[in-house]
């Protein structure tokens, strides 16, 4: 498929780094945890776990501005099956995602188009849940840039590694049950790409 992650500029590095503190700071502020208290939030993780990445159930296509072509506000909507027992075969898990296109990147010496984009959704585990955000790039091929540009409105064809880019960590904040009251981060591993490790640490 055409979605390949790629490296980003420095400039547009710096650019989301500031936003990410940005943003970061903002969610800590409401968490409570800027301040006296960020410097209480423990150095070991009150969870960690590996979650295997199954497949993919279904990604849909929205052409938001509704111009027949992929551009800036459009979105990509999916779900991922997720096994936390390491067994693919009965998955115990779903990611909700989002990757919405806020910044056309223009073209690669390659001709493939590339887009900044934002990233967020739930992880739905048989222990609760937590929301997840980043910013990431992606390069997606002119062939399938016509091919997704075609199914709008409606299902497109994607693999996971369309969906997410190969290195990036996503901020996430528990929502209940086991997670409540938790932040922390998730990433790929770096030796597997199909497993997904999130770390969470509670609160102050």
């Amino acid at each position: 498929m055409g979605f390949r992650p790629t490296f980003l500029p420095l400039t547009l590095w710096l650019l989301i780094a500031i936003s990410a503190c940005s943003a970061g700071r903002q969610e800590a502020d409401q968490a409570g945890l800027t301040g006296e208290t960020s410097r209480d939030m423990p150095a070991t993780p009150l969870i960690k776990k590996d979650i295997e990445v199954c497949s993919t159930e279904q990604t849909s296509y929205l052409d938001i501005d509704d111009n027949d072509r992929l551009s800036v506000g459009d979105t990509l909507i999916y779900t991922i099956a997720l096994s936390t027992n390491k067994n693919c075969s009965s998955p115990d898990g779903t990611f909700y995602g989002k990757e919405e296109l806020i910044q056309d990147l223009g073209q690669g010496q390659n001709g493939d188009f590339l887009w900044l984009t934002s990233f967020q959704g739930h992880l739905v585990l048989p222990d609760g849940t937590v929301q997840a955000r980043s910013l990431g790039q992606v390069e997606i091929s002119a062939q399938q840039v016509q091919a997704i540009s075609a199914a709008a409105p409606g299902p497109v064809e994607a693999t996971i590694e369309d969906l997410l880019p190969v290195a990036f960590t996503s901020s996430l904040l528990g929502t209940d049950k086991a997670y409540g009251g938790t932040v922390g981060t998730m990433s790929f591993d770096d030796a597997d790409r199909d497993i997904l490790q999130i770390e969470l640490f509670q609160r102050p």
